[in-house]
C-alpha cells in the first residue's frame, strides 16, 4: 500500500501519495489553477507544525515533502494578492514623494550631502515600489497593462537625475526630482486607485 500524508488546502481535507508529491508545487498544483478557473497562489505554508517562511513560498518545488506526515496550504486568488501589493504600493508612494521633495529642496539649498544621502535613499525605496509595482502588473498579466505606463515613465527620469548628479549640477538635479519625478509618484496612489476600481466593475 502507497504511503500516504495528510493534506489539507484551504480548510479542505484529504489524502494525497506520498511518491506523487514529492514536493510542495505537486501537492498544491490542481488547487492552484482555481475551482474557478482563476488562478491562485500559496500564502501560507505549514509542514508537520512548522510555518514555512513567507519568502520561500515562490519556489514551491523547492520545499520537500520527503517525511512529511501533515501538510497545511493556504491559498488565495492570484489577483486579489496582486492587488494588495499595488494597495502597499500606493501607501508607499506618498512617504516616499515627501523623501524626493526633501532631497529637491537641500540640493537647491545648497545642501549636496545632505541631498545626495535622501536621493540615494529615495533611489533604493523606487526600487522597491517599481519592483512592486511590476510584480503586481505580471500577476495580474493582461489587466495589469494600464499600469505599465508607470515604471516605463520613471526610468528615463531617474537616469537624467543619476546623470545631473554625476555632473554636480545640483539645479538640474533639484529640477527633475521636483518637476519629473515627484509629480508621477504622487500620481500613483490614484491610478491605482482607478485601476482596482475598473477591476472591481468587471468582476
Amino acid at each position: 500500500m502507497d504511503a500516504t500524508l495528510e493534506l489539507v488546502v484551504d480548510g479542505v481535507h484529504q489524502r494525497a501519495v506520498v511518491a506523487d508529491t514529492p514536493h510542495v508545487a505537486a501537492a498544491a498544483k490542481s488547487w492552484l489553477r482555481g475551482r474557478d478557473g482563476a488562478p491562485r497562489v500559496v500564502v501560507g505554508l505549514c509542514i508537520d507544525g512548522c510555518h514555512v517562511a513567507a519568502d520561500r513560498l515562490g519556489n514551491l518545488e523547492a520545499i520537500p515533502l520527503n517525511g512529511a506526515r501533515h501538510v497545511e496550504i493556504e491559498t488565495e486568488a492570484t489577483r486579489q494578492v496582486a492587488l494588495r501589493g499595488l494597495e502597499s504600493a500606493s501607501e508607499y508612494a506618498g512617504r516616499l514623494a515627501s523623501k524626493l521633495c526633501d532631497a529637491s529642496e537641500a540640493f537647491r539649498g545648497g545642501r549636496v550631502e545632505e541631498g545626495t544621502l535622501s536621493v540615494s535613499e529615495a533611489a533604493d525605496a523606487l526600487s522597491v515600489l517599481c519592483f512592486t509595482v511590476d510584480a503586481g502588473i505580471r500577476a495580474l498579466g493582461s489587466a495589469g497593462k494600464e499600469l505599465e505606463g508607470f515604471v516605463e515613465e520613471l526610468e528615463p527620469w531617474l537616469s537624467a537625475v543619476a546623470n545631473a548628479h554625476h555632473e554636480e549640477d545640483w539645479i538640474r538635479t533639484a529640477d527633475y526630482l521636483e518637476y519629473e519625478i515627484v509629480p508621477r509618484v504622487e500620481g500613483l496612489p490614484k491610478r491605482i486607485a482607478d485601476f482596482a476600481r475598473g477591476i472591481e466593475a468587471v468582476e
